[in-house]
């Protein structure tokens, strides 16, 4: 992280000793966040995985902040899947957004956080993200678009991560609608695409043909 920085501090802030961060504004600049996870170790046991508002409650210092703008940051996630000496990577470049409302302790909690972002993915496509999480209700929705690009340009992820090369096609327009709760959730991926001709390999990732035909 290059910079971080508080604006509008609030005369009940603490830094010192105790943290209470309450603030109108913090801006982070140059954010890299790189995550790998190897498929080949099984996962460790571990309780169950949060929602965007339980980890804002995990935070281990009481924080109040109006806004969280990124600004010129990076996110990298790496996945090695088994049969693969070289794991696949999801890059989003360019990202910046703001996150609204950030509140940590459930009392103080009104309204809902609000999050939108955008990133050029891989180097190929513009995306956006909007997320809404509404306060106590242990849920969230969320609407993502990535915008026109060449499939052929994502041939070393699909072909790391999923086994599958794409010979021609252009992705026109794919957006994803979420509504999530704790335990369950319902999707929708509309995906426009045209000239799209995919071919499917092997673990040695050679082409099989019947199954690709």
């Amino acid at each position: 992280l290059k910079e971080l920085s508080l604006s509008y501090i609030d005369a009940k802030n603490d830094i010192s000793g105790d943290w209470k961060i309450i603030a109108g504004l913090a801006s982070l600049d140059s954010l890299i966040l790189d995550d790998f996870r190897d498929k080949n170790k099984p996962r460790p046991d571990e309780p169950e995985k949060p929602l965007f508002e339980g980890m804002v409650e995990q935070i281990p210092f009481p924080i109040k902040l109006d806004t969280i703008r990124i600004s010129n940051s990076q996110i990298v996630y790496r996945e090695l899947v088994p049969g693969n000496a070289k794991p696949g990577t999801l890059k989003f470049d360019q990202v910046s957004g703001e996150i609204l409302n950030v509140i940590s302790s459930d009392s103080l909690q009104t309204g809902a956080m609000t999050m939108s972002a955008s990133a050029v993915f891989n180097g190929v496509a513009k995306m956006n993200m909007d997320i809404n999480v509404p306060y106590g209700e242990k849920s969230f929705t969320l609407e993502a678009r990535v915008h026109a690009f060449e499939l052929s340009g994502i041939n070393d992820i699909l072909e790391r991560m999923a086994n599958v090369r794409v010979e021609s096609g252009k992705l026109k327009e794919m957006v994803l609608h979420m509504n999530v709760s704790r335990y369950r959730s319902s999707n929708q991926l509309t995906f426009q695409y045209e000239n799209l001709k995919l071919e499917l390999l092997g673990v040695d990732h050679s082409k099989k043909k019947f199954k690709s035909a």
